[in-house]
């Protein structure tokens, strides 16, 4: 929700079930929503922040300059005490892509389980890690909170390969090749793409051998960079 005071101030709370727990102000009103989101992480998931903060530098080495907000306290009655952050034990704080605790995700949505977990998948690809549509579901099925998925082939009439990834109860992912590595590829595609299809329209598939990150086109441009933090964070805002 936002608002302008008299004065010009903008005003941004993030609600939950009715209750206001987050809320930011500043004369620019892009920098307002920014600070929410800010206050957000800085209270549920640091561990992200601290990976926004760190790794989101433009070409030349500076940071983005939406990360360059005036030291406008972040309020949570608006004029008044300044929000402390609330610490993990399960967050390392020289890691920034430690994992989240239970208790930390637990208030998250499932929008906002996906994106924490895209943001691991990203973060490990930024670090130069190879990450395999095998490597990238796992993740999802960690950060969903999902029951651990198998693989299940067998081989059709026709010589085709069906493979599925299923936990028993539920099929993530189905595919069928005349090849099994390639059935089985495609299977953990297929359960990427329905499990968390924001994570699939933010990476591509290099000769099917690892994931590339395009995280570096939101380096240089800070509209888009505002736009996908807004996504992660779950806002509803103009």
């Amino acid at each position: 929700y936002d608002e302008q005071f008299e004065n010009g101030v903008f005003s941004y709370s993030l609600h939950s079930a009715n209750t206001q727990r987050y809320f930011a102000h500043h004369e620019h009103k892009k920098q307002a929503k920014m600070l929410v989101a800010r206050d957000f992480l800085r209270n549920e998931a640091p561990d992200l922040l601290e990976l926004f903060d760190n790794k989101m530098s433009n070409n030349n080495g500076r940071k983005c300059s939406v990360f360059k907000l005036r030291q406008t306290p972040v309020t949570d009655s608006g004029f008044g005490k300044t929000t402390k952050a609330r610490t993990s034990s399960a967050v390392t704080a020289s890691h920034p892509y430690s994992r989240l605790s239970p208790a930390a995700l637990s208030p998250l949505s499932d929008s906002q389980r996906r994106s924490v977990a895209a943001c691991r998948i990203l973060g490990e690809i930024d670090r130069g890690e190879v990450i395999t549509p095998c490597d990238a579901f796992e993740s999802l099925q960690e950060g969903l909170g999902l029951p651990r998925a198998i693989v299940n082939c067998s081989q059709l009439g026709n010589r085709l390969f069906n493979v599925t990834v299923d936990d028993g109860n539920r099929i993530y992912g189905q595919a069928q090749h005349a090849l099994k590595p390639q059935a089985k590829l495609l299977a953990y595609e297929d359960a990427i793409r329905s499990a968390a299809p924001e994570i699939w329209s933010k990476l591509r598939v290099n000769e099917y051998a690892s994931y590339q990150c395009s995280i570096r086109q939101f380096q240089s441009n800070e509209d888009v960079l505002h736009e996908y933090i807004v996504e992660i964070f779950g806002l509803s805002v103009a």
